[in-house]
């Protein structure tokens, strides 16, 4: 499985046919995001290692995100592109709104690291500016690495959001 047969692919391992509903990112892999979102989401008192499992398993689910974008709609399609269009499936626009409850906007609104004047801002009636604002939550993980005390509740809050919601993409998906 690949771009290309002869290069980058491997064999599908102990499957004769492959369903993406038995996917282990889209079944296994989901389930133990919710086993340490469950962990971990009352122990913060200053534990770092709490939050660092956040973080882990928010970057874990944008792995699954981005392997759903890319078997959906293109391996060829660059991988931000492809992130934006799940903001257009019916189920993430549904699930979005159910999901999300902005009680303090000023809560949910995160500076680039890329430009930090810029910012973005979770909106759960513009899914484009959702995908990007949950995007930017694990772009400041990953590339910042100073997701600690202060943005415990942007992970915290993205991580139960963005589970739930791609729960429902994925449900829709595979007709589960």
């Amino acid at each position: 499985m690949g771009k290309r047969e002869t290069s980058g692919s491997t064999e599908i391992e102990n499957e004769s046919v492959w369903e993406g509903k038995k996917d282990p990112l889209f079944t296994l892999g989901m389930e133990e995001i919710e086993t340490m979102l469950n962990k971990d989401i009352n122990s913060w008192s200053n534990d770092y290692r709490a939050i660092f499992r956040l973080q882990m398993a928010y970057t874990f689910l944008w792995t699954i995100i981005e392997r759903y974008t890319a078997l959906r709609y293109s391996l060829k399609e660059n991988p931000s592109k492809r992130i934006v269009r799940i903001a257009q499936e019916t189920s993430f626009v549904e699930s979005l709104k159910r999901n999300v409850e902005i009680i303090d906007e000023e809560q949910r609104e995160i500076f680039r690291t890329d430009n930090p004047k810029e910012k973005e801002v979770l909106d759960p009636d513009n899914p484009k500016k959702a995908i990007n604002y949950y995007y930017q939550v694990r772009s400041n993980i990953v590339h910042r690495g100073k997701y600690v005390v202060r943005d415990h509740a942007h992970v915290l809050l993205s991580l139960k959001e963005l589970l739930a919601i791609f729960k429902d993409v994925l449900n829709e998906a595979f007709g589960h």
